[in-house]
């Protein structure tokens, strides 16, 4: 009988042994999973503004000029222009990144950003954030 009994207890000992030993493993295993569901949503947000930045650059294409002047002179360059939206979706501040070297091409970069308005609607994932967008404007006699 005693027996009996010795071997319920340490068989029900190690059944708690083993559930314990599967909470901790779960308490260690959690953080790690909860941070990779994390990072995947960051990822996909990137992703998000990733397209979306492509997408303003595209848009602001269409409204792009040449200087004459510039033309005239021969002038070339690439002029990098960061446009800060605000958590709003409103332009607060376009600012001249790098400039040209010229100028009159840096400031066409910046008449093309603030011209442009309204421009593509920002997607439900940035929306309520603020952020900021380069714009790569390049002036090439060839391309226009």
């Amino acid at each position: 009988m005693r027996r009996n009994r010795h071997r319920r207890g340490f068989a029900l000992l190690l059944i708690f042994m083993m559930a314990a030993a599967i909470g901790v493993m779960l308490y260690i295993e959690l953080p790690r999973i909860v941070f990779e569901g994390q990072r995947q949503k960051e990822e996909l947000l990137i992703e998000r503004g990733e397209q979306y930045k492509r997408a303003i650059q595209v848009y602001f294409r269409k409204f792009k000029k040449y200087p004459a002047q510039a033309m005239e002179k021969g002038w070339t360059g690439k002029v990098e222009i960061r446009m800060l939206v605000g958590a709003n979706g409103l332009i607060q501040n376009v600012v001249v990144k790098s400039g040209s070297g010229y100028e009159i091409l840096d400031n066409q970069a910046l008449k093309m950003v603030r011209d442009a308005k309204p421009w593509t609607t920002i997607p439900p994932a940035l929306k309520g954030k603020e952020f900021t967008v380069d714009i790569p404007v390049v002036f090439d006699l060839q391309n226009g």
